[in-house]
């Protein structure tokens, strides 16, 4: 897949992604005739690196973790901690959010009351 097409998948700039294989959160990108060509392999990463950032995660956090993938096995115990603690953090979001809808309600039959 080209950059534009990527672009177009995530709703992300070109620049963003050059940037992402810049500083290592993707895999090297290699080139047909002198233009990125993404493979599966890339949008699986890309995709990690979104998900992540949803999460709460930096860049700069996202790059430690896939520095610890790329060191092998030996790392899983760390990944997973860090895989853990996020989704920790998401479901807490989520009660957050639930918390303030549940609330919203509340006023809702309050004013419809009056």
């Amino acid at each position: 897949m080209k950059i534009k097409e990527i672009s177009e998948l995530f709703s992300l700039p070109s620049p963003t992604l050059r940037y992402y294989e810049q500083i290592g959160l993707i895999e090297p990108v290699p080139k047909i005739n002198n233009r990125r060509d993404y493979n599966e392999n890339h949008v699986d990463q890309i995709q990690f690196v979104l998900c992540m950032k949803q999460t709460g995660l930096s860049l700069e956090e996202i790059q430690a973790y896939t520095h610890l993938y790329l060191a092998g096995p030996e790392t899983k115990n760390q990944r997973l901690t860090i895989l853990k603690q996020q989704k920790a953090a998401t479901l807490k979001k989520i009660q957050d959010l639930q918390d303030i809808i549940t609330y919203i309600d509340q006023k809702i039959e309050f004013v419809e009351e009056e």
